[in-house]
């Protein structure tokens, strides 16, 4: 269903008070800054409240810090963190706002966060470098040197003005929420969100399968954020069925973790590189340790990506389609309802079953399928939505495992 500019209201409302003078307190409390789609709300209201919650506590974030020291490194970690919640959210909704849109806000973002990355670079480094020389035991007596360049940066860096580049980051990223209201955004529910999930997923899964055997930085960065997208985007969704997306959004997040990792070392080797007071053995020396601990990584990384990556992207869209059904039907339309294809709530028909030939009759067992969560592959259950296959009939035999993307139980080949 097409909507004009859904949910302004409710994400830009404020604590002013009524035409009669009313306290604050008898004002409408502020909108949740929570990061998730919340069951009262529709998905538009939900993106742009999400989107504008992360702009506002990056803001405070920048501005409550003092002005050097460890408060401004942790309020500069977590204001970069906002920045790309809201970034991924952007680009849930991309389709939706319209490349021009979509573009101007992105590139503002971004511009905010590379503002406030001097410092947190310098931080990463140390704390790289410090992780290195820990796993490997005892390294090389030129890491204490190197560590002490590294710190001596960091410091000239936090004293160096930083202040001015948190106040033009605070300015570009207030000018975005300003412009929040404005976007133009028609349609609601599923259709709203599926177009940025599919990319998020499909640019991700061909991310994945382009590394190879010996994947160059920007090869494994890409992945990366592609991954970071597809995380944010979950934890967006989660609600839909919080079991199991949380602990989905958690793998993802241990896989991008994995591929950060990676990323932190790269930049490390580019500065040891450019260390000439570093003995050149014992910079050899810590490259080597350096690539060691890459290659470990995309190993784990590597496993963890197969099963992020599985699915096919129009099976994870149905998958990820069928959840969000269920879970707004059951907020709206009761037990037993079903929906239409933007996910509106529509009541229930008879029971459709699937079968073969028509002699075994099987049907997804919806109330089970909840109960006990999604079965693993190879197990008796529907490989799309997880629930039980049951027979509809005495004749039936052994329980065969369907694949669907609905309580439904839609037909679809065994396998």
């Amino acid at each position: 269903r097409k909507r004009h500019d859904v949910g302004m209201e409710i994400a830009t409302s404020t604590d002013e008070g009524t035409e009669n003078g009313a306290d604050a307190a008898d004002a409408p409390p502020a909108p949740s800054r929570t990061y998730r789609l919340r069951e009262e709300e529709d998905a538009a209201a939900g993106m742009r409240r999400a989107i504008l919650g992360r702009l506002e506590k990056a803001t405070e974030r920048l501005s409550d810090a003092d002005e050097e020291g460890d408060a401004q490194a942790e309020a500069i970690h977590g204001a970069r963190k906002d920045l790309k919640k809201a970034r991924a959210a952007l680009r849930l909704i991309r389709e939706e706002l319209g490349e021009k849109t979509f573009r101007r806000e992105n590139r503002a973002l971004r511009d905010a966060a590379r503002l406030l990355s001097a410092s947190r670079d310098a931080e990463v480094k140390l704390a790289t470098l410090d992780a290195l020389v820990t796993d490997a035991g005892d390294g090389p007596p030129a890491a204490a040197l190197w560590r002490e360049a590294l710190a001596a940066d960091r410091d000239r860096i936090v004293g160096g003005g930083e202040g001015d580049q948190t106040g033009a980051a605070v300015a570009a990223i207030e000018e975005v929420a300003a412009r929040a209201p404005e976007w133009r955004i028609h349609h609601d529910g599923w259709k709203l969100l599926a177009p940025g999930l599919d990319t998020a997923y499909s640019e991700g899964r061909e991310a994945f399968a382009a590394l190879g055997d010996s994947p160059s930085f920007e090869a494994v960065h890409e992945l990366r954020k592609r991954g970071k997208d597809l995380w944010y985007q979950v934890r967006l969704l989660r609600d839909a069925w919080e079991p199991v997306l949380d602990a989905t959004a958690e793998e993802i997040h241990d896989f991008t973790e994995l591929l950060g990792d990676h990323h932190d070392l790269a930049v490390l080797a580019e500065d040891l590189a450019e260390r000439t007071p570093v003995d050149a053995t014992q910079r050899d020396t810590l490259r080597k340790l350096i690539e060691a601990r890459q290659a470990e990584l995309l190993d784990q990384a590597g496993v963890a990506g197969q099963r992020i990556y599985a699915e096919k992207p129009k099976a994870f869209g149905r998958r990820m389609h069928a959840y969000w059904r269920a879970w707004r039907n059951g907020h709206q339309g009761g037990p037993g309802a079903t929906s239409g294809p933007d996910g509106g709530t529509r009541r229930p028909g008879p029971v459709h079953h699937h079968g073969r030939r028509g002699d075994r009759r099987r049907a997804c067992d919806r109330e089970r399928a909840c109960r006990d969560g999604p079965l693993p592959p190879g197990a008796d259950g529907c490989r799309g939505c997880g629930a039980s296959v049951v027979a509809s009939s005495p004749s039936s035999t052994s329980a065969r495992t369907f694949s669907c993307a609905s309580t439904a139980a839609r037909s679809s080949r065994a396998f």
